[in-house]
């Protein structure tokens, strides 16, 4: 777990960059494992779009297949672009606050020569006030003190400048990752698997009350119920095609016939 600073004088704006890069590994791998999840699914549908076979009622399933294992390759690619994008802030994120925590070290060394420097003028001011004749010593001592002075000042106020264009970075990209990231995710869903994703509800639909042969009822009603919700969401959808994946080919054709 990344750990920021709390205190970011004598910088002023408070930390320019928050937040753990490191929080985004599990949201990195929970993208990577859903794209896995979706080529698994994809697989196991191409089985079925792979039968060489003339009939109607088999080409017709293979359709089906074909374009049910079209979007999933299609969603595989956008959770890996999602996981890209993500990777892509992790390493920003991390870049951005490591040259903003360089920034404040050397704002808080320079500022701590400044209060160093300012205790040792007013050292020589005291010790002065006590002679009659300020040497030539102490006023050489008094105009180094200043230039050291000067020299951090300068250090902090280009520390200053580091932040606030890192503060200005951060924003834009931030905004930009989740401008894209929502875009994509919820991209993935739009597609109305009732009616017209992969033809799934429409043929369902069309052959929900002639339920015959190898293919039980309750095996049918199981389909037809995925079917009916798998434009809810991901977790539906994916239920509906795992549940078409594992169904044989024989039932299959019967119930899309």
């Amino acid at each position: 777990m990344s750990t920021r600073p709390s205190d970011w004088s004598p910088l002023t704006g408070g930390d320019p960059c928050p937040g753990d890069p490191e929080a985004y590994s599990a949201v990195i791998q929970h993208w990577g494992d859903r794209a896995s999840d979706a080529q698994g699914q994809a697989a196991k549908l191409a089985s079925i779009v792979s039968n060489d076979a003339e009939s109607n009622r088999v080409r017709r399933v293979e359709q089906v297949a074909a374009e049910g294992k079209a979007a999933l390759e299609s969603m595989a690619r956008t959770f890996d672009e999602v996981q890209e994008l993500l990777r892509g802030w992790q390493k920003d994120l991390g870049e951005m606050q490591t040259r903003a925590d360089e920034a404040l070290a050397k704002a808080q060394d320079a500022h701590a020569t400044v209060e160093d420097s300012s205790a040792q003028m007013g050292a020589l001011g005291a010790f002065a006030a006590g002679q009659k004749k300020q040497d030539e010593q102490g006023r050489a001592k008094k105009a180094l003190l200043m230039q050291e002075m000067a020299a951090a000042q300068a250090t902090i106020d280009a520390a200053q400048q580091v932040v606030d264009d890192l503060r200005g970075e951060y924003e834009r990209k931030s905004s930009a990752v989740v401008g894209a990231y929502v875009l994509s995710v919820s991209g993935l869903w739009s597609v109305d698997g009732k009616s017209s994703a992969g033809g799934f509800g429409v043929s369902v639909a069309d052959v929900k009350d002639t339920l015959l042969g190898n293919l039980s009822e309750s095996r049918a009603r199981e389909l037809v119920d995925a079917a009916a919700h798998a434009g809810d969401g991901p977790g539906e959808y994916e239920a509906y095609l795992e549940l078409l994946a594992g169904t044989d080919a024989g039932s299959l054709v019967e119930f899309f016939w």
